[in-house]
C-alpha cells in the first residue's frame, strides 16, 4: 500500500516508530550488514540503528517522494558508507545493490502485521 495523504505518511511513521527495533534487527540479520560490518557488531549496530529514525522522519514530514528533503541526504550518507565499506573489502557493486534492496523486507513485515497501516512508497530502490 502507498502513503497518499499526509495523515497516512504520520501513520507510517507512527507505525515504524513502535516497531522500529523490530526493523533494526531484521536489518542486523541481513547480509548487507552481517558482511560489511563483520566482527564489528556495535558498527552494524549504529549503521542500523541510524536509518529507521531517518525513515520515521521522512514519514513525518510527508515528504515520501522529495528526494531534495534533507533527510533523504541523510539515508544517502549511511548508504554511501556502507556500499563504500562493502566495495573496499572486495565485494562487487551488483551484489551491494541486491542486499540494500533487502533492507524493504523487515520494514514491509512491520506493514505486513499492522494492516491499517499505509507503507511508505519507494522509489524502487533502497529501504
Amino acid at each position: 500500500m502507498s502513503v497518499t495523504s499526509v495523515g497516512e505518511a504520520a501513520d507510517a511513521a507512527t507505525v515504524m516508530s513502535a516497531r522500529r527495533a523490530d526493523i533494526v534487527q531484521g536489518w542486523l540479520d541481513l547480509p548487507l550488514f552481517t558482511t560489511v560490518f563483520a566482527g564489528q557488531r556495535d558498527d552494524a549496530e549504529a549503521a542500523a540503528e541510524t536509518l529507521p529514525g531517518v525513515l520515521i522522519e521522512v514519514a513525518r514530514s510527508g515528504r515520501t517522494d522529495d528526494f531534495r528533503a534533507p533527510t533523504f541526504k541523510m539515508i544517502s550518507d549511511v548508504l554511501s558508507r556502507v556500499t563504500s565499506s562493502w566495495l573496499r573489502s572486495g565485494g562487487d557493486l551488483s551484489q551491494i545493490v541486491a542486499e540494500i534492496g533487502e533492507l524493504r523486507e523487515p520494514v514491509k513485515a512491520v506493514f505486513d502485521e499492522a494492516p491499517d497501516a499505509a507503507m511508505v512508497p519507494t522509489s524502487g530502490t533502497g529501504p
